[in-house]
């Protein structure tokens, strides 16, 4: 396990037996492992039912609680737990070995469903553990770069508006947020503590790098250029919504059935439907009279041009004198947060396209993750399960970012040629790629 030498520390100076010492060093690793900056999970306590049981683990958490190692957000009776994160920030991470013998099988265990789950993974999937191994890092120039990185103004104001429920932070609280995760990404690179691994949801992958910062990743010693859809999450909407335009008379009503049914498009668009009918299962009524509407096919003839011509942020910055991260964070509220939030702000994006935002709202009426489950799955099936594969079988083997894939430079004609026949075949429509080198 990658921590903290000060945590380590701290967890064994507790007032606790060798077995609780390992749950609580595990406990914070899972937590490492799961939350990203200042995010809260839950613990995952079946891991550890076996070990201590559920009395005893209680008691370790509020142990590791009272000493400020690790912190809590809230409690609702029957609905919620507490979720916890790491309450500090450190800098500096070892590998720790756990000693603890029931600890130890666990991991092992776990060891081992990751490579069974890996063996059982299509050969192209295989084939990218690799690149991610080969990258070159200077261990110590990437230390002292992060001891001086500082995060912009601006990037603190997106962190604090997207957490505007929790607690706001400091430039520097978020500053030493920003390089402890840079810090572990390392630390975990260095020990060859490999991840690579598809989430059960949203189907993205997950390496050592996908949440890695971008100027970080330039630091390398390596050379790559890295290729993305402009407004990718506008895009995928687009997407979404072509769906319950062109196919809602033969295939919308079988959205509560089983979703076998999807008639017409070529094979690769079947299976992308296929997903939207899993994931999107409510009264569909109220959508297909909007769509037939002729003012919402006007508004949406309007929204396909601007965010197919890749200037989707620019329309928004140049008509109401917005920057590009304030757009970026007015996306986020639109697509990902309740309804009921963000309304003054929203304000800006229902005058332009309220037709849309009905259908937005009616996505996330009753869970209002849903949405972002249904882009980021179509946006996973685009990208890793068609472009990824076919480059693999031209023996172009990329690193992926969620909306993004990462390659060497002189691949880079071949790897866009690829990426614009797979945007027409299975959305139907071209995006605006980019591409930057990372160095």
């Amino acid at each position: 396990m990658i921590l903290p030498r000060e945590l380590i520390n701290e967890v064994k100076s507790l007032r606790l037996n060798s077995n609780q010492i390992a749950v609580g060093l595990d406990i914070c690793n899972d937590l490492y492992q799961r939350s990203h900056l200042d995010e809260y999970v839950p613990i995952n306590k079946n891991r550890y039912r076996t070990v201590l049981g559920i009395s005893k683990l209680k008691g370790v958490v509020r142990a590791l609680y009272k000493a400020k190692i690790i912190k809590r957000d809230f409690y609702t009776p029957e609905i919620k737990s507490y979720y916890y994160r790491i309450a500090k920030t450190y800098n500096e991470f070892v590998n720790y070995n756990n000693i603890n013998f029931k600890i130890s099988q666990l991991d092992a265990k776990n060891s081992r469903q990751y490579k069974y789950r890996l063996q059982k993974q299509p050969e192209y999937l295989k084939q990218m553990t690799k690149p991610i191994k080969e990258i070159k890092w200077d261990m110590e120039h990437l230390k002292k770069w992060i001891a001086n990185y500082k995060p912009t103004e601006q990037e603190l104001t997106i962190r604090n508006k997207k957490h505007h429920y929790k607690e706001k932070v400091s430039m520097e609280q978020y500053t030493d947020y920003v390089r402890e995760a840079m810090l572990y990404s390392l630390a975990n690179i260095e020990n060859k503590n490999w991840k690579f691994q598809r989430d059960k949801k949203s189907y993205r992958l997950h390496t050592n790098v996908t949440n890695m910062k971008t100027a970080l990743f330039k630091e390398t010693t390596s050379k790559f250029i890295e290729i993305d859809i402009n407004n990718s999450q506008p895009f995928m909407l687009k997407v979404l919504i072509e769906y319950f335009v062109h196919y809602n008379k033969q295939n919308i009503k079988g959205i509560k059935g089983n979703g076998n049914t999807i008639r017409g498009g070529n094979e690769v668009t079947k299976a992308l439907f296929s997903i939207v009918h899993q994931l999107v299962r409510k009264d569909n009524s109220v959508i297909l009279s909007l769509i037939e509407v002729p003012e919402f096919k006007n508004e949406f003839l309007k929204f396909s041009k601007i965010v197919g011509g890749g200037k989707f942020y620019e329309y928004f910055m140049d008509k109401f004198q917005l920057t590009r991260d304030m757009v970026k964070v007015l996306m986020f509220e639109i697509l990902f947060s309740k309804n009921t939030s963000y309304r003054k702000d929203k304000a800006v994006f229902i005058k332009e396209f309220p037709m849309i935002n009905q259908f937005v709202e009616w996505m996330k009426k009753d869970e209002h993750n849903q949405l972002a489950i249904v882009l980021q799955r179509i946006e996973s099936y685009v990208i890793i399960d068609v472009l990824c594969k076919r480059l693999v079988e031209v023996s172009i083997i990329p690193i992926t970012k969620h909306d993004s894939i990462i390659i060497k430079p002189h691949h880079k004609e071949k790897a866009l040629s690829i990426f614009k026949e797979v945007l027409l075949q299975v959305c139907g429509s071209m995006a605006t790629l980019t591409d930057k080198p990372l160095k």
